[in-house]
């Protein structure tokens, strides 16, 4: 159901290659890992290499069997936009406003929701205003989130994804996918919502028709692999370092 949202197909910048050469060391490939060391044997570090971590197939395979559309569709409630209910691939696309909570939340988190919407929109560069001081801001961004419950984790995590899908702004697109690999390996979405991550992650890999998207996401699963086999929790805000690692300015 991953479309070929052939509206970012263009590069006119060239970036594609830039991203790969910045950003991943070498090609992603799940079966040439066999000498490199295993996620048990990678003390947690800012610093760490995520081409090094070995993703073990069999449980990979596993973690991704809960298709996520069909997730989506158990999950979330009808939306409706102009009087016209969205179905699941217009819901989850790129849409430059705030409308609501994707997931069905308690209307106490709803203000919560509206606040992390309008904060991404602005580290993304959609903003009227410029961000001052952007890292500071995306430090603020993690940290609430590490901060806060499951469900508004949840709904960070949808969110980016949904600004990703049929993004027609190439810029725009590769600060979202930034966005999203530091979450990725900052924090995890709930255990009912980790297996649909995967999934998504794996089909981008398979089926985005652009290459450097593609390494993104390969780039987003090794972090998440990693952070969920080491059973990492984060008790201290991130680094400029870490900030550094998922982003291409």
């Amino acid at each position: 159901m991953i479309q070929n949202d052939s509206s970012v197909s263009s590069d006119p910048k060239g970036r594609g290659q830039e991203i790969q050469s910045r950003v991943f060391s070498k090609p992603f490939d799940l079966t040439k890992q066999a000498e490199e060391p295993s996620v048990a044997e990678l003390p947690f570090s800012e610093d760490l290499h995520f081409e090094y971590v070995n993703l073990d197939l069999e449980r990979l395979g596993k973690l991704k069997k809960t298709n996520f559309w069909m997730f989506l569709l158990e999950n979330l409630k009808p939306h409706a936009r102009f009087g016209e209910i969205l179905n699941i691939d217009q819901l989850i696309s790129y849409y430059p406003k705030y409308e609501e909570p994707l997931f069905p939340l308690k209307s106490k988190y709803h203000f919560f929701v509206e606040k992390i919407y309008s904060w991404v929109i602005k580290l993304i560069g959609e903003s009227e205003s410029p961000t001052k001081n952007p890292d500071a801001k995306v430090k603020k961004f993690i940290t609430f989130a590490l901060d806060n419950e499951e469900c508004l984790r949840d709904e960070i995590y949808l969110l980016l994804i949904k600004l990703m899908r049929n993004n027609p702004k190439p810029d725009t697109l590769e600060k979202v996918w930034s966005l999203f690999a530091l979450c990725c390996g900052t924090f995890l979405p709930s255990n009912s919502f980790l297996p649909a991550v995967y999934n998504y992650l794996v089909s981008v890999s398979d089926n985005y028709p652009e290459e450097r998207f593609k390494e993104w996401s390969n780039y987003s699963l090794k972090r998440l692999y990693y952070l969920d086999k080491s059973k990492f929790k984060r008790n201290y805000p991130i680094s400029s370092k870490e900030i550094i690692s998922s982003k291409v300015s």
